[in-house]
């Protein structure tokens, strides 16, 4: 999972950056440094992610970011 997942599943919840932090359980600014490219994320932060959102929604979130738009039986 890179930045520019990351960024565009927190953009599709429609949560700031402190709100997406706050219920991953990591500080705003640590987030911030992830979707910027100054840190990767770890295992256990993209761990959290597919707790919260689920792989069926990261995968269609991934598809709009591959394709610009959901892929129909994707």
């Amino acid at each position: 999972m890179n930045r520019e997942l990351i960024k565009l599943i927190r953009q599709s919840l429609r949560m700031n950056q402190h709100q997406f932090s706050s219920k991953l359980g990591i500080s705003r600014s640590q987030l911030a440094l992830v979707e910027a490219g100054y840190i990767e994320p770890s295992r256990e932060l993209i761990e959290k992610i597919r707790q919260l959102v689920g792989d069926d929604y990261i995968q269609r979130v991934k598809n709009i970011l591959v394709w610009g738009e959901e892929k129909v039986g994707s």
